[in-house]
């Protein structure tokens, strides 16, 4: 610039200070530019770790759930299994209660049949005696 001839000293200074200022606005564009681009990038990357660990805990917890309705599905089988276990019990309960039971008529009935024997013994002795006189005889000495 100091070589041109035809523009005068001031002029010289004034574009020297214009060029300076449009240097400066340039370097403080880039250097604004570049942050920014940091920022973007560095945003991005955080923005891609909160990405990446939602992403994380979204799957931790579909898999803590598949876990909790796998032991819940487990919990519901060992029930099922409890009360057909229960049902077969009671089954075999009554039908022991029922033969228990049918024993217990039985065993009525037998004593019963025992008592009647026994009063028909009885009758046939006081027949028996009756008809031989002993009856009349035994009576007498009561």
């Amino acid at each position: 610039m100091d070589s041109v001839d035809c523009i005068s000293k001031e002029t010289k200074e004034e574009i020297r200070k214009i060029l300076c200022f449009k240097n400066f606005f340039y370097e403080e564009m880039c250097s604004y530019h570049t942050a920014n681009k940091l920022y973007e990038e560095n945003g991005e990357d955080a923005a891609e770790d909160i990405a990446r660990t939602t992403k994380m805990q979204s799957q931790r917890m579909r898999v803590r759930e598949l876990s909790l309705n796998k032991r819940k599905v487990e919990i519901e089988a060992q029930a099922l299994e409890l009360e057909k276990e229960q049902f077969k019990w009671q089954k075999m309960s009554s039908k022991k209660d029922r033969q228990l039971k049918m024993l217990e008529l039985e065993i009525e009935k037998m004593k019963l049949e025992n008592e009647r024997m026994q009063m028909q013994l009885k009758q046939k002795e006081l027949e028996i005696m009756s008809e031989a006189g002993i009856g009349d005889h035994v009576r007498a000495r009561k």
